[in-house]
């Protein structure tokens, strides 16, 4: 499959990697060193990473100090997606030793910060080429990139008018012009993805995220997938850490789409995901099918709060891919049907799968699709990076 997105167990991450500290920007700045979060789960503590808190490095003009270790907070979002075809896995046996390149789309880092501060630099370390990311730092397709004298001014709501986001990169301005013939660029349809968050200062800009796409062939899910003669997908867990939340299957019969929700197979083991979620016996031709995606919808929502994602962080994900995963439903419940079509061009050339399934990394393997540095440190790393894929 050729397109922007390259295939891929497409980690689209449409990682967008998201980058929060504390809660939405709507709330005023807390007490020195403190953060104040959205509310979220109350599972979604034990899925924060810890992270090593290295040394603050000197201020730089005093007008934003360089803060302590701890004193903010980061959130990552993100989708992957098969390459070629969208095939996740065929069959029972392991996949091939060659494998398709996974796609990391729209990885979006939010920040959030009780007070103004400024970070030496933010790195990102994928598996495999940073196709393009924003704003821009260097020109190509590294593996690494950073972002250096990055500035939190909590003072700033982003996506509000005090953080006024600039003009987005056109097709013909980079990163979009070094992309390959056919490779939708997604740096120029950014701006609907703002989150209640801290404004970001770079240079003399301000910015209401980070964003990067990655590809890599050097990262293996952990479901496998099967379909069995019954039409039941059966899952096989292949990896040693329980998967977040919840599975859901998706599938699309003559113009109608069906979502359900199901307990994800615990490590080393299987399951099988029930056919009821579809029009099984319906013939291709079958006349449009009443949609029922709101099991599915609300399980994505359950899961990535699970994560530690705030509300806002979780209809910005939506806004990039509801339209895609739920192709032909109604609209996810609090977000605008016009915002939910900003990220439609994703899927160019490539029709939604029949039967697809979705689900979230465990947070301990997300460094197998990247690794995210600060200095200093923020005081935890929450990041839902989805899996989607599609079952023949």
């Amino acid at each position: 499959m050729t397109r922007r997105r390259p295939p891929a167990l497409l980690v689209t991450l449409s990682l967008g990697a998201t980058l929060l500290g504390a809660t939405g920007c709507g709330s005023g700045a807390g007490a020195a060193g403190t953060v104040s979060p959205e509310p979220t789960s109350s599972g979604a503590a034990s899925n924060a990473r810890t992270v090593a808190r290295p040394s603050p490095p000197p201020s730089g003009d005093g007008t934003i100090p360089v803060l302590a270790p701890g004193e903010y907070e980061v959130h990552e979002w993100g989708l992957m997606r098969a390459g070629a075809g969208d095939v996740l896995e065929v069959g029972a046996v392991a996949p091939p030793v060659v494998r398709e390149p996974l796609v990391v789309d729209k990885p979006i880092l939010y920040f959030h910060a009780g007070s103004s501060m400024q970070l030496a630099r933010v790195e990102v370390h994928a598996s495999g080429d940073v196709r393009e990311h924003w704003p821009l730092t260097a020109r190509g397709m590294p593996r690494s990139i950073v972002w250096r004298g990055v500035s939190l001014d909590a003072s700033r709501r982003a996506g509000s008018a005090a953080c006024p986001p600039g003009a987005y990169p056109s097709a013909t301005e980079a990163p979009c012009d070094g992309l390959a013939r056919g490779e939708l660029c997604e740096s120029s349809s950014l701006g609907p993805l703002a989150a209640q968050a801290t404004c970001l200062r770079l240079g003399a800009g301000t910015h209401p995220f980070l964003f990067y796409r990655s590809r890599t062939r050097a990262f293996t899910p952990p479901l496998r997938l099967e379909r069995l003669p019954s039409g039941e997908i059966r899952a096989t867990h292949t990896g040693d850490v329980a998967i977040p939340g919840s599975v859901v299957v998706i599938r699309r019969r003559g113009g109608g789409t069906v979502a359900r929700s199901f307990a994800p197979p615990g490590p080393g083991r299987s399951s099988v995901l029930g056919a009821d979620a579809s029009h099984d016996d319906a013939p291709a031709d079958m006349p449009v099918m009443p949609s029922d995606v709101a099991s599915g919808r609300a399980a994505v929502r359950s899961t990535m709060r699970v994560l530690g994602m705030t509300d806002g962080e979780i209809d910005a994900f939506l806004r990039a891919w509801d339209a895609q995963l739920f192709e032909g439903t109604s609209h996810a419940q609090n977000v605008a049907t016009d915002e939910l079509t900003v990220d439609r061009r994703a899927v160019t050339d490539l029709p939604p799968p029949a039967d697809s399934v979705l689900y979230f990394l465990p947070t301990e393997t997300c460094d197998g699709v990247s690794r995210l540095a600060f200095e200093p440190a923020p005081r935890a790393v929450r990041r839902a990076l989805a899996v989607w894929g599609a079952v023949r």
